[in-house]
């Protein structure tokens, strides 16, 4: 179904100003799509701009470099940046490094968040057998069928 703004601009009832929207679309076989709730007509009049995402050491390094230009508390383990870079992107490594600053942990509990992280990463790899993980509720193993039949589909296309 079309939004109310969507619809206004097919009936060119748009204001002569620029209007500028954001969505979050999904990455599918490589390439950014649109939500669905876009629809087409909607979209070829608008410039869409896909941003990558970005790899969590690079976002760490950056997260260091702001928690420096801040003046965070040193000294902070390389790797509780990692912890902070782990998640969705950008705006979420952001926000948590915000309210790293407002309120800084104390090295024994940093400390003990990478050591709780680190054993959790441990038992997942401990869940692998032969580099497959072991399918441990039903969900999961239709999950795992559904990524078959997606990956046989995209190789049969191809």
């Amino acid at each position: 179904m079309a939004s109310p703004i969507q619809l206004s601009f097919e009936r060119g009832e748009v204001p002569p100003i620029s209007c500028v929207f954001t969505s979050n679309g999904r990455t599918v076989n490589g390439k950014m799509q649109p939500p669905a709730e876009l629809l087409p007509r909607f979209l070829s009049r608008c410039l869409v701009l896909n941003f990558e995402t970005v790899e969590r050491k690079p976002l760490a390094a950056y997260l260091e470099q702001v928690w420096d230009k801040e003046h965070g508390p040193r000294p902070y383990p390389v790797e509780y940046f990692e912890h902070l870079a782990d998640g969705m992107g950008v705006r979420d490594a952001l926000n948590r490094l915000d309210s790293e600053l407002l309120a800084p942990r104390p090295l024994g509990e940093i400390s003990r968040i990478l050591t709780d992280r680190k054993a959790a990463e441990i038992e997942q790899e401990a869940k692998k057998v032969n580099g497959f993980e072991l399918l441990v509720d039903d969900a999961a193993a239709v999950r795992y069928g559904r990524q078959l039949r997606a990956q046989h589909l995209a190789a049969s296309q191809a």
